[in-house]
């Protein structure tokens, strides 16, 4: 039905990850659910992982896909086609697809950022339902431009567990590792939860590792 970000053409830098969503209907008689897919068809793939869950939807009903692409390092148009798969591996439906103008990097480096380590709530840890708490992670800065003015971890995905979707990135040189620590309410409904979060410049390029919190409300 509609590209949400990323139109068609649109410049990005050299080795920049970016998130591209699709709008897209069912519109047929039968649910999209488990065991169907989003699958790369043709062109680039811009990333590792050529196969995803689609999220469920009744026939009629509208949904957003997105996938998470890396511009390729040779400027020039780049195009990356996906299709939707059924459970028994058929594709159906339109072609969705991302081209892009690639453009030559900035001169100063590329940005980039790398997990480390859980400083505080690891994976599921039991959190009462309703409570607030604070997630701490270190990370590093492994690319060669320093984080500054403008750059912040968004949340993406998940549940933002809060009101607030972005937090400046503390500044870090090359090479350096900082901690990073978020506030979070935990849902009052219980069982597991999870936040995923990204780094993104001042130009609003998401980079570097999904960083995430997951917890059981109890």
């Amino acid at each position: 039905l509609a590209d949400v970000t990323i139109p068609d053409d649109s410049p990005i830098e050299a080795g920049t990850t970016f998130r591209k969503t699709w709008r897209a209907q069912n519109n047929g008689n039968v649910p999209w659910d488990a065991g169907f897919r989003l699958a790369h068809w043709d062109g680039e793939p811009m990333t590792a992982q050529t196969k995803q869950p689609l999220p469920p939807a009744k026939p009629g009903e509208q949904v957003d896909i997105s996938v998470d692409l890396t511009a390729p390092t040779k400027p020039g148009v780049h195009f990356s086609d996906w299709r939707l798969v059924a459970g028994d591996g058929r594709p159906f439906g339109d072609i969705l697809f991302a081209r892009i103008q690639v453009t030559a990097p900035k001169p100063g480096g590329k940005y980039d950022g790398r997990y480390i380590a859980d400083v505080t709530i690891p994976d599921d840890a039991p959190v009462a339902a309703g409570t607030r708490f604070s997630k701490t992670w270190r990370v590093e800065n492994n690319g060669s431009r320093p984080w500054g003015p403008g750059c912040q971890l968004v949340f993406v995905d998940g549940h933002p567990m809060g009101h607030v979707l972005a937090y400046p990135l503390p500044a870090a040189e090359p090479g350096q590792q900082v901690e990073i620590t978020i506030p979070f309410t935990a849902p009052r409904r219980r069982g597991t939860w999870f936040s995923d979060w990204r780094f993104q410049d001042e130009r609003g390029n998401l980079f570097g590792d999904i960083i995430y919190v997951r917890i059981v409300a109890i």
